[in-house]
């Protein structure tokens, strides 16, 4: 005997539809979206529940709302970023990190924000850097942006006592790597772990 759930209410009934619309390219990226008051008479409802089917679809990303313009399916360009490269010889510009000097050679704008912090480690952290209860760490924390959006963020942590009075102590741009700093210090990286926990 087949069980039936309840009714999915009416502004994701309307999400649905226009996410279905995007998924099978009805509307493509950069289209604009029916208007709150059509989606509203197109479905016999309000305006505030046509609104609030819409900012389903802002919230997941598929669509923007560029006000007083409309909303708009949300163009993607894909980026395909190879860390491994900093490891390349290739020249060097003091301006122009690995990362930056890829995507400007794709076209794109990209753009960084670095914040440098001296902490107690998280736990997790100092078992992983194998350090004393009262061992402080220096923590890099990097916002990146592709085309003024934020895409990218994370945190690499050093031991204070190895990085003190070195360029990763500075929040600014590491044109030849925070790895290649390392090594000069006499702490050459020689293998990488990468742990990838997945969530919505």
């Amino acid at each position: 005997m087949a069980v039936t759930g309840r009714a999915r209410a009416l502004y994701q009934r309307i999400a649905d539809d226009l996410r279905a619309q995007i998924t099978d390219g009805s509307l493509q990226p950069g289209d604009r979206l029916p208007t709150e008051a059509e989606i509203a008479a197109r479905w016999e409802t309000t305006r505030s529940t046509a609104v609030q089917g819409l900012k389903l679809l802002v919230n997941e990303g598929l669509i923007v709302s560029e006000r007083p313009r409309g909303y708009f399916v949300r163009s993607r360009q894909p980026m395909v970023y190879r860390p491994q490269a900093e490891f390349h010889k290739r020249p060097l510009s003091p301006e122009m990190d690995q990362f930056i000097t890829q995507m400007a050679e794709e076209g794109r704008e990209a753009s960084q924000h670095i914040e440098v912090q001296v902490e107690a480690p998280p736990r997790k952290i100092r078992e992983r850097l194998q350090l004393g209860d009262d061992e402080l760490v220096v923590v890099r924390k990097r916002v990146r942006y592709i085309d003024g959006v934020p895409y990218n963020s994370n945190d690499s942590y050093f031991p204070l006592a190895l990085v003190q009075g070195s360029a990763i102590m500075h929040p600014a741009d590491i044109a030849r790597g925070a790895n290649a700093v390392m090594s000069e210090l006499g702490h050459e990286q020689v293998r990488a772990l990468d742990e990838f926990h997945i969530r919505m």
